[in-house]
């Protein structure tokens, strides 16, 4: 599990992304990017998916309950 994380002062929208295939996952990271550019809204993303996660400004992952700054 790799969680995408950003979190500081502007508003949060948390999302779980799962079994999206490769076109509708860009849409959707396109979408977040626009609404936390126009917004500085922060989004937390998880997912198993590492190609969502490597386009974060920020990875954090968890494995075996221990958090990896990535």
């Amino acid at each position: 599990m790799v969680a995408t994380l950003g979190i500081n002062s502007s508003p949060v929208i948390a999302l779980y992304i799962v079994n999206l295939d490769s076109e509708s996952t860009e849409i959707i990271y396109k979408l977040m990017r626009d609404i936390n550019r126009k917004f500085s809204t922060t989004f937390v993303v998880i997912t198993y998916d590492k190609k969502i996660a490597e386009k974060a400004d920020r990875i954090v992952e968890i494995k075996d309950h221990i958090q990896i700054e990535v």
